[in-house]
């Protein structure tokens, strides 16, 4: 039986809202997608909290006709419009009053981090690991064995929700039950049905 759920953050909890960017920002994020085999090193290491929000911009302008100053201002620009996903708020909400204990497990910046805490929904969590506190970043095993073992969680009673497929690959090697998150309305939906059942 389920009885914790550690949520990644960034395409699950929250994300860029795209509405509030010009499409010009909307492109030159796309590297963050699941399909990217050519993730930039520079924000892992942002991520793991090595790198400074200059240090990544430096690192996007060598691979982009962006200069380090528009990179600067395209990440400015994309924290500014972090929104958290209505209906996955909805599910936390419902879940805390449930009473599962809520988690997070997630790599992020201390800049995208901080941003996020301004929402109401972090509140509902009993505990979160954030990558660049840690210096650790999915998919490593000691990332998710740190939160197992700060929080006492048993993995098999666990259920770990990220929208990337190798970090949840990366959990089920360790026991953890998952959930594949591709879609906001439909993964909510799945993950109401998982504890059900």
């Amino acid at each position: 039986m389920i009885k914790n759920i550690i949520f990644d953050l960034g395409g699950v909890v929250a994300g860029r809202n795209k509405s509030k960017c010009p499409a010009e920002i909307n492109e030159f994020f796309s590297f963050l997608s699941e399909e990217n085999e050519k993730f930039p090193r520079c924000w892992v290491e942002f991520d793991r909290g090595i790198f400074s929000q200059n240090q990544v911009a430096e690192g996007l302008a060598k691979l982009t006709d962006c200069s380090c100053s528009v990179c600067n201002d395209y990440i400015n620009r994309a924290i500014q419009a972090l929104d958290v996903f209505p209906y996955t708020e909805q599910l936390i909400q419902e879940l805390a009053a449930d009473g599962y204990r809520l988690f997070v497990l997630s790599n992020m910046s201390r800049e995208f981090y901080t941003q996020l805490l301004t929402f109401d929904v972090f509140r509902y969590f009993h505990g979160q690991v954030i990558s660049c506190y840690e210096h650790l970043v999915k998919p490593d095993p000691e990332f998710y064995k740190l939160i197992l073992n700060r929080f006492k969680l048993v993995p098999e009673a666990t259920l770990f929700v990220d929208d990337k497929l190798k970090n949840v690959e990366a959990a089920a090697a360790l026991n953890i039950q998952t959930l594949h998150f591709t879609d906001p309305v439909q993964s909510c939906d799945d993950i109401r049905l998982l504890l059900k059942s």
